[in-house]
C-alpha cells in the first residue's frame, strides 16, 4: 500500500487499517508524548496525549512512513496543545503566550538514546 499524500489508493477494510495502526507504534515517539504531556500544564490530560499520537500518526503517513517518530510529535504538538493552555495573570504580565510556553516545553524534548 502506498501511503504518500498524492496516492489515490485507499484503505479497503478494517483489518488493513488495524495492521497499519500497529506499524505506527514507536517507543521513542511514546517517550516524546509522555515527556511533552508531563511538562505541559495540567489541562493537557490523556486526551491531549491521544491527540498527539493520532495527529502524529497521520503526519507520519503523509510523510510516507509507517512509524511514528519524535519529530512527528514535536511538529503537531503546538496545534494539538495550544488551546489547552490557559494563562494566569503572571504569565500575561510576563508577556507569555501559549506559543512561547509550548516552545520552551518542546525544546526540552529529545529522542531517547536507546529504547529498551
Amino acid at each position: 500500500m502506498n501511503v504518500h499524500a498524492e496516492s489515490s489508493e485507499t484503505i479497503s477494510d478494517t483489518a488493513e487499517l488495524l495492521q497499519l495502526e500497529q506499524r505506527l507504534i514507536d517507543a521513542g515517539a511514546s517517550f516524546a508524548v509522555v515527556t511533552v504531556i508531563r511538562a505541559a500544564p495540567p489541562t493537557s490530560t490523556h486526551v491531549g496525549a491521544q491527540a498527539l499520537v493520532e495527529c502524529g500518526r497521520v503526519l507520519a503517513l503523509m510523510r510516507g512512513r509507517y512509524h511514528l517518530a519524535v519529530e512527528d510529535i514535536l511538529h503537531v504538538a503546538p496545534a494539538v496543545l495550544r488551546h489547552r493552555i490557559i494563562l494566569n495573570f503572571d504569565a500575561h504580565a510576563d508577556g507569555q503566550t501559549p506559543e512561547t510556553i509550548l516552545q520552551s516545553i518542546l525544546k526540552s524534548v529529545t529522542a531517547p538514546s536507546s529504547v529498551a
